[in-house]
């Protein structure tokens, strides 16, 4: 057995016994080795790679995924982040024709971390036909970018937003949200695909969703 596999199987072992030996049980365990072929040689497949793979439904590979990143991972704010910033660097995502923005984000722990930033700022995202596709408004998508880069003006400026009527709101606030989050994006637009950035500007123009 090689080092890597012997360091391995010690790591299973030590994890098995910390609660006393016996006491973790089969799902908890499945759990654990799951979280480990995440980093290994599940790492980076798709849900439905990985339900052919281990021969199981994609719905319990969801339920895994969802499990190991509770009881066996630890995220903070910047992984959040981060992990948001790759689905846009990677274009996973789509503009409809109205004003909506969708995203396909499958680690659960993300889709909700990101509608409790929403739930904050007054509002909420849209993933009532299927649970991955998380579809925002373009004021939700500039409230997380704001949220994730600590711009707390423009934030404040577009909840305001939601509580005036359009003509008095596009007369006073509109001018503000719209030279932060000019800013906003000229600031962090590297980490961006230029079609975001783009969809983010035509809606601005078009003061949508006032």
């Amino acid at each position: 057995m090689s080092l890597e596999k012997q360091d391995t199987l010690q790591h299973a072992i030590d994890e098995y016994l910390k609660k006393g030996f016996g006491t973790m049980n089969k799902n908890d365990f499945e759990v654990f080795i799951f979280n480990h072929l995440l980093s290994t040689s599940l790492n980076g497949k798709s849900d439905n790679a990985i339900s052919r793979e281990l021969r199981i439904p994609e719905s319990k590979v969801k339920r895994l995924r969802y499990e190991a990143s509770l009881k066996f991972q630890e995220h903070s704010e910047n992984d959040y982040k981060q992990q948001f910033y790759d689905i846009l660097k990677k274009r996973a995502f789509k503009t409809t024709d109205t004003d909506k923005i969708q995203f396909s984000i499958k680690d659960r722990f993300l889709r909700l971390y990101l509608s409790d930033m929403l739930d904050k700022a007054g509002s909420f995202p849209d993933s009532s036909f299927n649970s991955d596709i998380v579809t925002l408004t373009a004021n939700d998508f500039i409230i997380l970018l704001a949220g994730f880069e600590g711009k707390k003006d423009i934030i404040k400026a577009i909840k305001n937003s939601l509580k005036e009527n359009q003509t008095d709101f596009a007369q006073t606030g509109w001018e503000k949200v719209k030279r932060g989050t000019t800013a906003l994006l000229k600031d962090i637009g590297g980490h961006f695909a230029p079609e975001v950035s783009k969809f983010i500007f035509e809606q601005i123009e078009k003061k949508i969703n006032l």
